[in-house]
């Protein structure tokens, strides 16, 4: 089967500072902090279930870009927040 990535779900846990991404068709997810390329995950065949730790990450911006065979998904932006100890 070729076709678009497909986002079977994004669940963000912001306790965790996690951010969880399922989906199909899917080889890779690049994933992008204000303009700049900072993680790249492979994936072979079936869901495709990937976590990205966001807790030390210092930005602003946050996108992935899901990639296949029959083409790519780019997600909406994920502001990011500085964090604050209380």
């Amino acid at each position: 089967m070729i076709g678009t990535p497909k986002i079977v779900s994004i669940e963000v846990n912001n306790y965790q500072g996690e951010i969880e991404i399922k989906s199909l068709l899917t080889d890779k997810i690049e994933w992008y902090l204000d303009g700049e390329k900072v993680k790249t995950i492979y994936h072979t065949a079936g869901l495709f279930t990937t976590k990205l730790k966001v807790k030390e990450i210092d930005g602003k911006q946050l996108i992935f870009k899901l990639i296949g065979k029959g083409g790519k998904t780019i997600s909406k932006p994920f502001e990011l927040f500085p964090q604050e100890v209380l």
